[in-house]
């Protein structure tokens, strides 16, 4: 899932260890955030209609109807109770991932913030299966930004835009996207527009960069 993370406090940690380290230190109550998209997505689930299923038949019934219907399916893989009972099952059924994938929090290559993924990396290794490890990259990020359709030009209204880098830890490195406008209106105005549409066509694809949704700040320039 994307968007879950762990908040204490005004910070928030993607690390359960991390947040629960802060926890500590701080005294503040490390609380498991889970976006309201993924609630409202459990509630579509007709749970009646599955009480004569185990959750491993079900689990059986989904890995043999992905295999058959691609070419290529890959694990999304944690090491945690659900993907790895995932992979224990299809190793079972002798079903074999084209890849089994692995993403860390960290930025950096930290045995401290990766602990909890460390029996896991080693798991992965003896499939026998392709396995890929991806830390998520500040250079990916920037890449991204830089190689970007931003379909501004022309657009009313605008001025400039900067993307401008703040401090980084091994959990995150914070990024502001700034962009000057004429008027609110003309920058409203701008996101009701086909130029915006366009500019975002491709925002859900590199979602594994980003910690969360963005938070908009507006300001008016006084002096």
């Amino acid at each position: 899932m994307l968007g879950q993370h762990y908040r204490v406090g005004d910070k928030k940690f993607l690390n359960a260890y991390a947040g629960l380290y802060e926890s500590a230190k701080t005294g503040q109550y490390c609380e498991f955030v889970l976006p309201q998209y993924h609630i409202d997505q459990f509630l579509t689930v007709d749970v009646p209609s599955l009480k004569n299923y185990s959750s491993k038949d079900l689990m059986k019934q989904k890995l043999a109807q992905l295999r058959d219907e691609n070419n290529r399916v890959r694990l999304n893989y944690s090491g945690g109770n659900d993907s790895h009972t995932i992979l224990l099952i299809a190793q079972e059924m002798g079903i074999e991932f084209d890849c089994i994938f692995m993403y860390t929090n960290s930025i950096l290559e930290d045995s401290n913030v990766e602990y909890e993924y460390c029996s896991a990396i080693e798991y992965g290794k003896t499939t026998g299966m392709d396995f890929a490890l991806h830390r998520p990259s500040i250079s990916d990020f920037e890449t991204v930004w830089k190689s970007r359709e931003t379909h501004l030009e022309g657009v009313k209204g605008f001025k400039k835009f900067n993307l401008i880098k703040g401090a980084s830890n091994t959990e995150f490195s914070l990024y502001l996207s700034h962009s000057e406008w004429n008027s609110e209106e003309e920058f409203w105005n701008w996101t009701k527009s086909e130029s915006f549409r366009l500019a975002h066509k491709d925002a859900a694809s590199h979602r594994d960069l980003y910690l969360g949704p963005p938070d908009f700040e507006g300001f008016k320039v006084i002096i």
